[in-house]
């Protein structure tokens, strides 16, 4: 787990100005690329070769209720994520290849943060020998919420 702290939530330059291809470029750049995965991350997915069964998990962190900011930077946030994510399918009898990304964040939200989530994100992922296979961040579409 990162001990660095990292930008605030917010404070620093708001997702609400933003496109979702704004982000993207700055945080997909941070994942390795896997051999596993056969057209990268696009339009919300990525297409992945996999031989025999596959589980696929979601697992999804709450401002408030998974982590405060008080106590934790974005970077926490994201291994906190990874090892949440492969845990579950651990406990399916899985051996983890890679997770997908979902942030649904406030309009306001710096990103920054998201910036400093996608670094926590890419070293644990690279510390559990995965890698983060697709991620989508939606345009906000109201004041109060940055999903579709």
């Amino acid at each position: 787990m990162s001990s660095r702290p990292g930008p605030s939530l917010s404070g620093g330059t708001p997702l609400r100005g933003l496109e979702e291809q704004d982000v993207l470029d700055r945080i997909l750049p941070l994942f390795r690329p896997s051999a596993q995965v056969i057209v990268p991350p696009g339009d919300d997915a990525a297409v992945l070769a996999t031989d025999g069964r596959t589980i696929v998990t979601t697992d999804t962190v709450v401002l408030g209720r998974d982590w405060l900011d008080a106590w934790s930077s974005g970077a926490d946030i994201g291994h906190k994520v990874v090892a949440q994510n492969l845990a579950d399918v651990a406990a399916m009898g899985g051996r983890p290849t890679g997770i997908l990304v979902t942030l649904v964040a406030d309009p306001l939200t710096s990103v920054e943060w998201v910036v400093d989530l996608a670094q926590g994100l890419a070293e644990a992922s690279e510390g559990a020998g995965v890698t983060v296979l697709g991620v989508t961040c939606p345009q906000p579409r109201t004041e109060s919420s940055w999903c579709r």
